[in-house]
Formats: structure tokens, C-alpha cells, sequence
């Protein structure tokens, strides 16, 4: 029997919300063990009015007073106060041309500050990864670097490709799934380093 969790996991989708769409399928695998386990939350960086998000201008704002000129302007505020009160953060991008997707990217420019700050630090992070045939270390390796500059865990990286099979993804899904629960990391984003950068940036940006 599976006892459910008090912590909360968030799900960050870079992708449209579409059924079809293979970072969705692979999410929905791991969605049913997860409703088993925690309390979830789920936001699809798209355009719909609540999760909108503008497109960072890089007027550097928010290295000056801590606060994006756009923070009461869109959906960020509220995503941020979701980050911030997930124990547990999964997300999953499909890739473009080796790449993030859009969507994903603009989330990432508009928290460029917390690359600083590390407001998430300690947290545990589960990355999905789809594509049809290539970009998987490209992407995998870029977002390792960037919960690292967050201060995530990253404990579990599911990928899926052209090759993929059910069996490797559900696979895939329960080790994930085991490293999250053991507090075991798959593969240690550098925590070191995030430590290195942490202490480095405290005491020029936290007075905001």
C-alpha cells in the first residue's frame, strides 16, 4: 500500500497543452503514479490568460529592486508562488532544433534573477525529455546546468525518442520515481557548484 505524501509536486509543461503531443503522453504515465504519492499541481506555460507570460526585455529590473516590471502584468507572480511552494518540481519540454521549447525558454529568461538568488534551492527536480530522433544530450545536459544555477536536485530524467519502447519509459518512470522517495540522485546536477554560486551572489542580491 502507498502511503500518500504530504509534499507537494509541481508540474512545469513547456509544450501546448495537446494530448497527442508525446511529452504529454509521458507525462500521463508518470502522472498516475504520482497522484498515488504526492499532492499535484500542474501549469502549461501557454498562452491562455492565467500562465501568459511576457517575454523578458532584459532591462535588468529585477537585479536592480528585485521586482520584474511585469510581475503584475502576467502569470509570472502566480508561477513563482507555485515554484516556491512545491517540495517537488517536474519539467518536461519536447525539443526544437536541439533545444528547449519557447515556451520554456521564455520561463526560464523571466526567472533569470533566482539564477542568482537560488530561492528553490534544496528542492528535488524529475526532468522529461521528448523528441524523435535527436537533441536528448544537448537538452539534458542544458537542463542539468540550469537546475544547477537554480539550486534543483535533479533525481530522475526521463527521455523519449523514435526508439523508446513502453517498457524502457515505464522503466524509466519507476526509477525516477524510486531516486525521488531514497533521496538518491540518478545523476547530481552539481551541487557544489550550485553552493559556489549561492554564497557568491547572497550578499549582493538578497538585500532586495
Amino acid at each position: 500500500m502507498i502511503i500518500k505524501s504530504t509534499k507537494k509536486l509541481l508540474h512545469i509543461n513547456g509544450d501546448h497543452y495537446n494530448e497527442k503531443k508525446t511529452t504529454m503522453k509521458i507525462y500521463k504515465q508518470l502522472k498516475l503514479e504520482i497522484k498515488k504519492r504526492y499532492y499535484l499541481e500542474e501549469i502549461f506555460i501557454d498562452d491562455s490568460y492565467l500562465n501568459f507570460i511576457n517575454n523578458c526585455i532584459g532591462c535588468k529590473t529585477c537585479f536592480k529592486t528585485g521586482n520584474c516590471i511585469y510581475d503584475n502584468k502576467d502569470g509570472i507572480i502566480e508561477i513563482k508562488n507555485k515554484l516556491l511552494g512545491a517540495d517537488i518540481i517536474v519539467i518536461s519540454t519536447p525539443i526544437f532544433i536541439d533545444n528547449i521549447s519557447g515556451n520554456l525558454k521564455t520561463l526560464f529568461d523571466r526567472l533569470s534573477y533566482w539564477f542568482h538568488t537560488m530561492p528553490l534551492k534544496g528542492k528535488k527536480c524529475i526532468l522529461i525529455i521528448s523528441t524523435y530522433r535527436t537533441g536528448i544530450n544537448e537538452v539534458s545536459n542544458y537542463l542539468y546546468k540550469i537546475c544547477s544555477y537554480l539550486g534543483l536536485e535533479v533525481v530522475g530524467l526521463i527521455t523519449s525518442d523514435y526508439k523508446t519502447t513502453k517498457n524502457v519509459l515505464c522503466n524509466e518512470i519507476d526509477i525516477s520515481l524510486d531516486y525521488l522517495e531514497t533521496g538518491l540522485l540518478k545523476k547530481c546536477t552539481n551541487v557544489a557548484y550550485s553552493d559556489y554560486i549561492y554564497n557568491l551572489y547572497d550578499k549582493l542580491y538578497m538585500s532586495f
